[in-house]
């Protein structure tokens, strides 16, 4: 008994250090200063949806999620953040992700606060 014990316990450990190596390394301020200096367009896929976002050197942004109207909004940096406040997506609210770059040069985002996983992102320079 023990052992099966021993043995659960190594077996969840090994999966649950497999699962935090696979969601990559958190970027870090400096590293978000370099990503989004310019011009950036953002392809990206979360749970129910998936589009494209643009933010520019300007702080300005724009979003587009197919089936759905496009927006226009503001962006910047807030810490290891990156915050987005759209006229109409959200209700106009503030929102704020984190991010994650994956082996494969794709990111994740993630909520802040809580660490949830929000979507996947492929960030490429204009």
């Amino acid at each position: 008994m023990a052992t099966q014990k021993a043995l659960m316990a190594s077996l969840s450990a090994l999966v649950l250090f497999s699962a935090c190596s696979e969601e990559g390394e958190r970027v870090s301020e400096t590293d978000l200063m370099a990503l989004f200096s310019g011009t950036v367009r953002i392809e990206f896929a979360a749970a129910r949806f998936k589009g494209t976002a643009g933010l520019r050197a300007d702080k300005s942004a724009f979003l587009s999620v197919p089936g759905r109207r496009d927006d226009t909004g503001n962006w910047w940096l807030d810490g290891e953040t990156v915050c987005a406040k759209w006229k109409k997506t959200l209700r106009g609210k503030t929102t704020c992700v984190a991010l994650k770059s994956l082996s494969d040069g794709s990111f994740t985002a993630h909520n802040p606060k809580s660490g949830a996983r929000l979507g996947t992102l492929q960030i490429t320079k204009q």
